[in-house]
């Protein structure tokens, strides 16, 4: 199913061998490792690929989607389906699953998942962050967690505020 030069898809410029397939009968979903991470899924009677939102466990190497909190945001209630979306693809291809988790988690440098494991959450973040920011805020998650957690973080704490867009105020 995956071609990497078609242009339909939204993954056609990464490389095949960091993407990762999980497929069911009713839909496919498609990781890309390390330093990409990204996530996207097609319905299996569509061809309208949907990046989605992961969050990811570098300890216990889980994926697994976001609860939706209805009362917050009634937009998201279509979306309900994903949620149960990798109990399925464990449950329909479990030898699958397993071998490309691995993969996927075995993209993501040691060092980074070193620094990522001392949080309890929010891993896929940090790393996309890492990834942004660069290697600087390694020392900063080594030195001052806290301080990296919200840096990393601040768009949950206060959705009109990014601080790690500002890169040149992290390294002043």
């Amino acid at each position: 199913m995956l071609t990497a030069h078609s242009k339909k898809l939204p993954f056609a410029e990464i490389e095949n061998s960091n993407l990762f397939e999980f497929s069911t009968k009713d839909y496919t979903l498609v990781l890309a490792g390390y330093p990409v991470l990204r996530a996207f899924t097609v319905s299996s009677d569509s061809d309208i690929w949907v990046e989605v939102y992961l969050q990811i466990d570098i300890t216990k190497r889980i994926i697994f989607f976001s609860q939706i909190n209805e009362k917050q945001n009634k937009k998201l209630k279509a979306l309900k389906w994903e949620v149960s979306m990798v109990d399925d693809l464990f449950r329909e291809t479990p030898d699958i699953y397993i071998k490309n988790l691995e993969g996927f988690f075995n993209t993501i440098p040691a060092d980074i998942s070193l620094a990522v494991m001392k949080y309890p959450d929010s891993h896929w973040q940090l790393i996309k962050a890492i990834n942004f920011i660069g290697k600087d805020i390694l020392s900063v998650m080594s030195t001052n967690p806290t301080l990296a957690y919200v840096i990393i973080n601040m768009e949950k704490i206060n959705s009109s505020f990014i601080s790690y867009n500002e890169i040149e105020l992290l390294k002043k």
